[in-house]
């Protein structure tokens, strides 16, 4: 009888604890549309419209305005895709780092005489002065360079 009333207790509250929803609400997400930011370069594909790469004039949440010829004012119901542009600093911060540490170690393993193993501290300094130098000259190239990034898509 006793091992019926657990495995009964079991079965009426192990479901409770693992109920899949939860008691608080979702938070609200804010619009990408009240993000942006004035004067910020965006690309807009929307519908009635060819592809649009302009700085942004104005925005709300219910449109945007590009600055182009005449000032192009896009509703946001019509838009099926947002991009923003920025920069790709951190895609060469990352590879001129990597590149950085690999040529310090290798700078460090081949400035030893012949015949002898270089010290581990040795390798190690070279190889973060290698990645710190690789790194910020690696997110100086990558400025220059324009990467686009989706914001929104319907």
């Amino acid at each position: 009888m006793d091992k019926h009333v657990r495995l009964l207790a079991l079965l009426i509250v192990f479901p409770a604890l693992a109920a899949a929803q939860t008691p608080q609400p979702i938070p609200a997400r804010t619009s990408v549309f009240e993000v942006l930011s004035d004067s910020q370069w965006v690309r807009v594909f929307s519908t009635g419209h060819a592809r649009r790469e302009a700085r942004l004039l104005d925005h709300s949440a219910t449109e945007i305005v590009l600055d182009l010829e005449r000032p192009l004012r896009i509703p946001v119901t019509s838009i099926d895709t947002l991009w923003d542009r920025r920069t790709a600093s951190k895609t060469g911060a990352l590879v001129g780092g990597l590149l950085g540490a690999g040529i310090g170690v290798l700078v460090a393993t081949q400035a030893v005489e012949k015949g002898e193993t270089p010290d581990a501290d040795y390798v190690g300094l070279f190889a973060i002065g290698g990645a710190v130098g690789g790194g910020l000259l690696g997110a100086l190239v990558g400025r220059a360079f324009p990467k686009w990034h989706r914001l929104y898509t319907r």
